[in-house]
C-alpha cells in the first residue's frame, strides 16, 4: 500500500476485494495534512482516522475524517455502501455507522450508547458483535437496540469478536 504513513492497523476488506479500509495515524499522499505529521487530542494521545486503499487505481482515500480516534474498520458483508468503525472520544469508544451514497454526502450514525469496539458484521448484515468491557454485545443496525451475548443465561466475555 503506496503511503508514507506512520501508523497503519485494522485492514478490512470489502465485499468485492477491490477496497481495503484501514486505520491510519500520520500523512496519506490524497491527505492534505503535511507528510509526516500526526494529530493528537487534547491529551496528547495519538489519533486515527480512517481511509480506504482502491487496489484498482491505486490510491488512497479519506473514508472517515473527525477529531476523534477512529479506527476499527468493518466492511458490511451484505451491502458495500455500510462501513462500521469505532470512535474514541474523552477516553470512550463507540460503534459507529457510515452510509455511502453516489449522489450525496456520506451519512454518519452512533449505533451504540453505553461504549463498544472491535465492531464485526454478522453474515447477513443485519447486526454488529461487538465487545465493551470485557462483555460481548450485538446491536441491530436498524434499531440500534444493544443486548449482552448470552449463552444458558451468562453473559459471554472476550475482547476480540469474530463471526465465522
Amino acid at each position: 500500500m503506496p503511503t508514507s504513513a506512520k501508523i497503519i492497523s485494522d485492514p478490512c476488506w470489502n465485499l468485492n476485494s477491490e477496497l481495503v479500509a484501514f486505520a491510519m495515524a500520520g500523512a496519506a499522499e490524497s491527505n492534505p495534512s503535511p507528510p509526516g505529521t500526526k494529530k493528537k487530542n487534547s491529551e496528547g494521545k495519538l489519533q486515527r482516522d480512517v481511509y480506504c486503499y482502491d487496489i484498482v487505481d491505486n490510491r488512497i482515500d479519506p473514508l472517515v475524517l473527525s477529531p476523534a480516534d477512529d479506527a476499527e474498520p468493518s466492511w458490511c458483508p451484505t451491502d458495500p455502501d455500510k462501513l462500521a468503525f469505532s470512535r474514541g472520544t474523552d477516553g470512550h469508544r463507540q460503534i459507529w455507522l457510515i452510509k455511502f451514497y453516489r449522489n450525496r454526502p456520506p451519512e454518519e450514525e452512533q449505533l451504540t450508547k453505553y461504549g463498544g469496539e472491535h465492531p464485526i458484521w454478522l453474515p447477513d448484515g443485519t447486526g454488529i458483535i461487538y465487545e465493551t468491557n470485557g462483555q460481548i454485545w450485538l446491536v441491530d443496525v436498524r434499531t440500534k437496540i444493544s443486548k449482552p451475548i448470552m449463552v444458558e443465561g451468562e453473559p459471554v466475555f472476550g475482547f476480540y469478536p469474530f463471526v465465522r
